[in-house]
């Protein structure tokens, strides 16, 4: 397991003191620390004598935890060894770390809205402080790189031009990183020669939404698989190379500029000026200005300039940045959101059927072309020719539908009733599974060629074509809560959510989430309903989000005037609520835990739905202490310093009364 190998002894010890404290082996087993110099000397405070001359010149270079573990047991006896390993982990510097896999996913970068929503939902008063204020945030140093447009869109022997190797290791790249014995994956300055670059989130979040506004598919409408992954759906594997672009992550830009907008609102003053790197400066303020000049009807022009200044800024920051910083005002990133929203409204409503359904993925065909000269090496008449293209036009044909585009649609419909049309378009679309009474990854594909990728080769209704693929259909689920409408959530909730499925049908615990349950399109229908492939991952994170969202509303704390607030929504139907007592819950009650040990327990006399035309809201609170002290507050929020102790974990459980 680590390199020396611990004995086989002191690995189960290991382990278990670990899971004991609630650290994840692997993650211990594997990832690297250090100890900076200032902390030297309470680490040698700790020590004995006879550890010290190994111990410290040792820990002030990278080490996996294991190892530092079985170099104490050398020294001490297992429960002080272990005493001090968790103080000197704690005083470590964890490395971040890790290693190119296969390629860019186009969805990966659009999570990081979501735990920046989650975290400033509990934690309201740091938003500044984490946006603008911190500067400790670095960038990951990859040895691998997307290549431009004139070296990955290359003709085939057969006469069709294909977006083929776009991601490519970079050698010097690789020798310039294998030097640095010290966090070598963070970018530097002086191009890779200086100090690690440090920044602030608002830097890193702008930066990115240059760089997604920059991939732009050639009609502004979808964003390009330009780096050989396609995005969630990664059964559509062959969209990449047919030049695919998605929906998706359009409307995750958009909903990343708005939300931007709102918190550069909240965070930053009238006027007020922000350090950029130099390079980061001049992309937003280039790409501003192209979108700026964008013509609805003739993208193309557009799109070839944005590309190039991706292209450019790619090969300016190839082995890091200069280390110059220029200043963006508060008003000049205001600006650039609003122009990439603009855009973003007008192309992503081109994907807009008259049914009121909405396009997922496009694949683009190269209608005009010019050849390229070839580069040196390949004049050799022996070797393997790779003949490159400059695109001079494309033509445009979407995929049939997906689940996925409305559901990312859903997130910034304008209004309840466009979130509502799009909710009937979709139930009245091959979507929908009326049989099973649930929402199906995709429509059927008989007209779509094989080189979309894996997922037309499915038979129909099983694995990633047709069937219910639990973790879209759930995010889909969330959606319709999320947009507003609440009504059509807890009835879909009934017939799409696996607690609420007949264990006989289902095939397994009702308490276990699948991979997929195979739809009504499958050939055998003793299968219909059934759920594959136990899976506790993308479905369950969903299924908690819900949970969560149900019981507290978008953002149950909240900072008004210095002072924290509790103030949750919650959006519960009636039936919900339990009829009887059970346990130490009361009848009527509705309860689920956060931060890991806290109840939160609702009282609904008369089981009412608490949304709709008569919405239940809470008027008395009632704290739970562990060592058995009970206050009351009675009210429609809980304020300082009483939410305080809820969000430190110090409650054990927080009754609330709605009416």
């Amino acid at each position: 397991l680590t390199e020396p190998a611990m004995t086989a002894a002191n690995v189960d010890t290991f382990f278990n003191l670990l899971q004991l404290d609630g650290y994840n082996p692997l993650v211990i087993q594997f990832e690297r620390f250090y100890i900076e110099k200032e902390q030297s000397a309470d680490i040698e405070a700790l020590l004995s004598e006879a550890s010290q001359s190994e111990l410290i010149p040792w820990v002030s270079t990278p080490f996996k935890p294991g190892d530092l573990f079985e170099k104490l047991l050398r020294h001490y006896d297992r429960d002080p060894a272990y005493a001090l390993f968790l103080k000197i982990l704690a005083k470590s510097k964890k490395i971040q770390d890790a290693v190119h896999g296969e390629g860019f996913w186009t969805d990966h970068w659009s999570y990081n809205l979501d735990l920046l929503d989650n975290y400033l939902a509990v934690y309201p008063d740091q938003a500044r402080a984490l946006l603008v204020e911190r500067r400790d945030f670095t960038y990951y140093d990859n040895d691998h790189a997307v290549l431009p447009r004139s070296r990955k869109y290359i003709r085939r022997a057969d006469g069709t031009v294909r977006q083929l190797h776009a991601v490519m290791p970079d050698k010097e790249k690789h020798q310039l990183i294998r030097q640095r014995a010290m966090d070598p994956h963070k970018v530097r300055t002086h191009h890779g020669q200086g100090s690690v670059y440090q920044t602030s989130l608002l830097v890193k979040v702008m930066g990115l939404l240059a760089i997604k506004a920059a991939t732009l598919d050639p009609f502004g409408v979808g964003l390009e698989m330009e780096a050989e992954k396609p995005g969630w759906c990664d059964a559509l594997n062959g969209l990449p190379a047919l030049f695919g672009s998605a929906l998706n992550e359009s409307f995750e830009l958009k909903r990343w500029a708005v939300a931007m907008k709102g918190r550069i609102a909240e965070t930053m003053k009238t006027g007020e000026t922000h350090k950029f790197p130099v390079e980061v400066a001049e992309l937003l303020k280039a790409v501003g200005e192209a979108l700026a000049l964008a013509k609805t009807d003739e993208f193309f022009k557009t799109w070839d300039t944005l590309a190039s200044l991706k292209e450019s800024f790619r090969e300016k920051t190839r082995f890091g940045l200069s280390g110059e910083e220029g200043v963006l005002t508060r008003e000049d990133l205001q600006t650039f959101l609003n122009t990439l929203t603009q855009v973003l409204d007008v192309g992503t409503q081109k994907a807009f059927q008259p049914s009121g359904l909405c396009v997922t993925y496009f694949q683009h065909e190269v209608k005009r072309y010019e050849l390229l000269p070839l580069p040196p090496q390949q004049t050799d008449p022996k070797a393997d020719v790779v003949q490159t293209v400059k695109v001079l036009e494309f033509t445009s044909t979407p995929l049939d539908y997906f689940l996925e585009g409305p559901t990312k649609a859903l997130r910034v419909m304008p209004s309840l009733s466009d979130a509502k049309k799009l909710y009937r378009a979709v139930k009245a679309s091959d979507l929908y599974d009326r049989k099973l009474k649930m929402y199906k990854l995709n429509v059927p594909l008989e007209k779509e060629s094989f080189e979309i990728g894996r997922n037309k080769t499915f038979t129909p209704g099983w694995l990633e074509n047709e069937s219910v693929f639990l973790h879209m259909a759930y995010k889909w689920l969330f959606e319709l809560l999320r947009s507003g409408l609440t009504e059509e959530f807890f009835d879909e909730m009934k017939t799409s959510v696996v607690a609420f499925q007949k264990p006989d049908v289902y095939g397994r615990s009702p308490l276990e989430n699948s991979s997929f349950i195979a739809s009504s399109r499958f050939p055998d229908e003793r299968v219909h309903g059934a759920g594959f492939v136990a899976r506790l991952s993308g479905a369950t994170a969903e299924w908690i989000s819900m949970v969560l969202y149900m019981g507290l509303g978008k953002e149950p704390f909240q900072w008004v005037d210095g002072e924290l607030r509790f103030t949750p929504q919650p959006t519960l139907a009636g039936w919900l609520f339990h009829p009887k007592a059970v346990g130490d819950f009361e009848k009527d009650s509705f309860g689920f835990k956060i931060f890991g040990n806290t109840w939160i327990v609702y009282h609904n006399h008369g089981r009412k739905d608490t949304f709709g035309r008569r919405t239940l809201s809470p008027v008395c609170y009632g704290l739970h202490y562990p060592d058995g002290r009970t206050v009351e507050h009675t009210g429609r929020f809980l304020p300082d310093p009483l939410a305080r102790d809820l969000r430190d974990g110090k409650l054990s459980r927080l009754t609330i009364e709605l009416k």
